[in-house]
Parts: structure tokens; sequence; C-alpha cells
């Protein structure tokens, strides 16, 4: 269908918002920019939209192209607005923001934030590859918002580069929760394929909803990962399914094997658990992934004092030794002081302040002196240098 004939034309209004054109189009609506006149701001506007099942009308109206595609668009048109109260209730900063869902045209509309910036898909179409450190900046936030959703039984089937927006101050934002069904529902029913090709895992193709779940997503985001750490987009599931009916043998191409530079072994690894083929092979929820992904933590330092009992200390100058035990000395003292404030315990205070340090510095300087006589007595005597 022509997306032209079947979106409103720029300046048609709905209540107080104003078409100004059309930002994108799936296989369940078309999103608008559109002006939020009342309050003088830009804002997203999602209409409900099923490509294949309704026609839209000269005066604007959506009407099902048949009775059977009408039962079914009617049952579509409730859940969206459902999901859209649902969705309204997440106050997340990294969770595309619900302002207002509404009824009209015969359909229903999803009023969005306007976010400023450039999907990720873009950034990657310039830059081809992102270092893992700047993926892992925009990846954790989204774990924590998707997070959310999984905890409000809701999954978002259609996690990909183009359906995560990284804000102008770098702040990543997940968007596009047109595809996002309960992720439990009955054995017997089924939830509408809707895929994207590499990004999409084997089940949702088969639309059975009980084999879907927050292992859904987190094969969308594995492919997203992948993408951006390698600059390919991974294999289509059904390519694998065919593959490994016909040969045994799997398509995809392991993150570890290919190796991108600058990536740690654990990263790839955490990609690679993401985009099994087996649902059952891939983590089960967020959680269960994320600690796979937070890098390791770098190894504790030993400092001095905590080397081990026998080994021989490095010998420091013994003036910057002592300034420093003076002034820890000095801080023992200052913590000892009475508060009454007398003078004469001010002046004992500072002659004890002195006392402990002349102590400390002689103490230092002599325990450098006999550590240096000790190692010129162990070292080798030498003769006189001929000329």
């Amino acid at each position: 269908m022509n997306t032209a004939r079947n979106s409103l034309p720029p300046g048609c209004r709905l209540h107080w918002y104003r078409i100004e054109k059309i930002l994108g189009q799936g296989g369940f609506g078309i999103t608008y920019l559109a002006e939020d006149t009342n309050l003088d701001r830009l804002v997203a506007i999602k209409e409900y939209l099923p490509a294949e099942a309704v026609v839209r009308e000269s005066d604007s109206s959506v009407q099902p192209v048949s009775a059977a595609r009408g039962q079914q668009f009617q049952k579509g048109l409730e859940r969206f607005i459902t999901e859209a109260k649902t969705l309204a209730q997440f106050q997340h900063p990294n969770i595309m923001r619900v302002l207002a869902v509404f009824r009209e045209n015969g359909t229903a509309y999803l009023v969005m934030d306007y976010e400023h910036g450039r999907g990720l898909h873009e950034i990657l179409k310039r830059e081809r590859t992102l270092p893992e450190s700047r993926l892992v900046a925009i990846l954790m936030p989204l774990l924590d918002g998707l997070e959310a959703v999984h905890a409000a039984g809701f999954i978002h089937r259609d996690i990909k580069p183009a359906n995560i927006y990284i804000r102008d101050d770098g702040s990543p934002v997940l968007l596009d929760f047109g595809s996002a069904r309960p992720s439990s529902v009955p054995h017997s029913r089924s939830l509408t394929a809707m895929v994207s090709p590499g990004f999409a895992p084997f089940e949702q193709y088969t639309g059975r909803g009980d084999q879907q779940g927050p292992w859904t997503d987190i094969y969308g985001l594995g492919g997203t990962l992948y993408k951006a750490a390698t600059g390919r987009a991974p294999v289509n599931a059904m390519d694998r399914s065919e593959a490994l009916l016909r040969t045994g043998k799997d398509l995809y191409v392991p993150a570890i094997e290919i190796n991108p530079p600058g990536y740690s072994q654990a990263m790839l690894r955490a990609i690679d658990r993401a985009l099994a083929f087996r649902r059952e092979d891939r983590p089960q929820s967020i959680a269960a992934w994320r600690d796979s992904l937070v890098p390791a933590m770098p190894a504790k330092t030993t400092t001095r004092g905590e080397d081990q009992a026998g080994e021989e200390e490095t010998v420091v100058f013994p003036e910057a030794e002592a300034q420093t035990i003076t002034v820890h000395a000095m801080t023992a003292v200052q913590a000892m002081k009475p508060s009454n404030g007398a003078a004469w315990l001010h002046i004992g205070n500072r002659l004890l302040e002195i006392a402990v340090a002349t102590i400390v510095i002689i103490s230092v300087l002599a325990a450098a002196c006999v550590v240096l006589h000790q190692r010129l007595d162990r070292s080798p005597s030498r003769g006189p240098v001929s000329r």
C-alpha cells in the first residue's frame, strides 16, 4: 500500500495536534512529527494502522478492508490502547515516554515525546562500528529500562539499531513499542509475526506467544551489539534454521571468532550467548545476562604495608619519607588535643608536636643509614680502577 495515500497529510489536525510530516512507518502504524499547539512544542504521534488490514478514506477515517480483517483490526486496536496505557506508567529516562492516547478517525493515536538526536542505525551507517566502552555506555541504561518493561509483563519484540535513539546528550532511549506484547499469554494464543531479519530470533517467526519472552528481546539486543561491534548484520534466523536442518551447521559466525579489535573476550562471549539459536541456550532474563556484560573490575594493586612477609621494601629517599611520616604524626597529635582552648595546653601541644616530629625524623634517618650500611657490607669490594 502507498504510504503517502494512507498517511495523514501535513496540516491535518488531531485535537490540538497538527501533523507536520511522517517520521517513519512500520507494519502496524505510521509515526508523525506533530506540533502540540496547546503547549507549543513538538511531539511524535503514532497512529495504529496495520497496513494489510485497513484503508484510509477521503475523510481521513480508517476502515477495515473486509469483515474478517475488521475483527482482527478491532482486537489489535484494543490491544494498542491497553498497551499504551501500560507504557504510560513507565517513568524511565531510557524508555519512550507516553504523553497521551486517544481514539480518532476510527483508530487510535499514541502521543510521545519527540526526542532530539539520531538513530543508532544512522550512527552505525556513518561510523560502521563503535568501541566497546561507548557501546556499553549505550547498552547499560537500556538494560535497566527494558528490565522494567519485562517486570511489567511486556516484551518489546523489535529491538534493533533503528529503534534505539541516541539523544544529543549521548543518552539512549528505546523507541517504537508498536510490536510490544504481553510476555505471558495462553499456550493456544499466537502473536502476529513481526520480524526484523537478523535481529529477530526463530521463535518470533512462528508467532507462538508461549515461546516468546525476555530471551526474545535479548536476541535483538545481541544482534544490535553484534552489528555495532563487527560492522556486520547477524544472519537471518530463518536462514540459520534452514542450514541447521539441511547440514546440521549454523551459518552464524560467532563474534568471538571475528574478534573485533578493542573488544574483550567477555563481551564477545556475551554477544554470542544472546544470539544462540535455541531460546533455551540464551540468558532467560536481563539480570541473568547483565553480569557477563559488565567489564571486569581491575585487580587491586598492592600498596606499601601490604607486601608479602619476607620481601624487602623499596628504600625511598629518607627526607621524603620523613616528611610523610611527620605529617601523619602531627595529624595524630592534633586529634588528641583537648578542646578547652587553654593557652598553656596549646603551648604544651605545640611542644609535643615538635618533639614527636623530631624523634620521627631522627628515627627514619637512622633506619635508612642502617639499611644502607648493610647493603654496602654485602656488596663485593672493588679493586682500584686501572687506567
